[in-house]
């Protein structure tokens, strides 16, 4: 406190000479400043439905990958209405992927992963099984990182070729939002072309 009012007050003293110095020091502080590089995903690994260990994101590297998290069995229909329209645009391309992470944080349920795991795998087709990866375990670390709040929406991330996050959404796709996304995607895709 006695040294902030120390400050205050030399800089009353003489104004002109601090704003002077301020001034620039601002100024070369705001050069100085690197650009911030967008945020890796964090690593995750588990195990896909079809068995495959899988770590993200080193095994998506190389990839244009759209990851989508969800806690709730009810956040699938928000998960659906993505993996729609991202599957009709860029199903067929090689290199643009989508993993599905259902995450499921209770010790409880942990215990009961292969019941669970089977039930999935017996509703969701067999092509998907290696890009659907459940995860147990404590999820709160990623929820913060992620940001992911609220435990009722569906998360998703587009991830550029060296895992790094380029955009996100929650919740439901809406059609501006869908061609946000495949803005994004075309434009990871020529970024090492």
């Amino acid at each position: 406190m006695r040294r902030h009012q120390m400050l205050c007050q030399g800089s009353t003293r003489n104004s002109r000479h601090s704003a002077s110095f301020f001034a620039r020091s601002a100024h070369l502080i705001i050069m100085a400043a690197p650009p911030r590089p967008d945020p890796m995903f964090p690593s995750l690994s588990s195990h896909s439905l079809r068995g495959d260990r899988v770590t993200l994101p080193a095994d998506c590297r190389g990839a244009v990958t759209l990851i989508a998290i969800a806690f709730q069995r009810g956040a699938q229909v928000m998960i659906d209405s993505w993996y729609e329209p991202f599957s009709l645009e860029f199903g067929k391309i090689p290199g643009v992927w989508f993993y599905e992470i259902p995450m499921i944080g209770s010790a409880y349920w942990r215990v009961m992963s292969g019941w669970i795991d089977a039930g999935m795998r017996s509703g969701i087709p067999a092509n998907k099984h290696p890009f659907v990866i459940t995860y147990y375990g404590d999820v709160f670390p990623y929820r913060r990182e992620l940001g992911m709040e609220d435990p009722a929406l569906a998360y998703l991330f587009l991830l550029d070729r060296e895992g790094r996050i380029r955009w996100r959404a929650s919740g439901y796709a809406e059609e501006e939002h869908i061609r946000e996304l495949k803005e994004q995607v075309h434009l990871l895709m020529r970024e090492d072309d």
